[in-house]
Formats: C-alpha cells, structure tokens, sequence
C-alpha cells in the first residue's frame, strides 16, 4: 500500500497574511481593553486619588499584541491563550 503524499505547501501571500492581521485584531482589542480596565482600576485604588492610566497604557498593550502577531504569529493564539486563563483563574 503506497502512502498519500502530501501537496506541496502554498506559498503564503499578502492577502493571508492580512486577513490573518485582522483575525488577530479582532481578539487582541478586547483582551488589551479587558487588560487595560484592570490594571487602571487596580493602580487607580492605590495612589491618588487622581491617579489613572490613560488611553496610551492601552495602545501600549495593544501595540505590544500587534508586534507579537506580526514577528511570532504562531505564538500570538497561545500567548492569548495563557491571558485568558489567567483572567478566569483571578476571577475564581
């Protein structure tokens, strides 16, 4: 009985590698938001009373998800992944 061979391998192209952006984008934007609300809330109760991150503390998350999406892109779900766990685990 002779093996199937495996088709050679599609080279990548631009249009996936956009539509693989935008998938990203579309789970990285709440994460970073969910991200950002916590550590603005927990930083917000321990210094003054004025004290708050603003909106460049989630474009830093943000901006950090895009960079792994973009240079690790088989890292970038795992890494998601992890998040997620550890948010559900600090609900418990």
């Amino acid at each position: 009985m002779q093996r199937r061979q495996r088709k050679p391998k599609q080279p990548s192209t631009w249009v996936d590698f956009l539509l693989g952006q935008f998938a990203a984008a579309v789970f990285a934007v709440p994460t970073a938001l969910v991200l950002w609300l916590l550590v603005a809330k927990s930083v917000s109760g321990i210094g003054p009373s004025d004290t708050l991150i603003g909106w460049g503390g989630f474009w830093l998350i943000l901006g950090c998800f895009a960079f792994v999406s973009v240079f690790f892109p088989k890292a970038f779900p795992d890494l998601l992944g992890k998040i997620w766990e550890a948010l559900f685990d600090l609900k418990r």
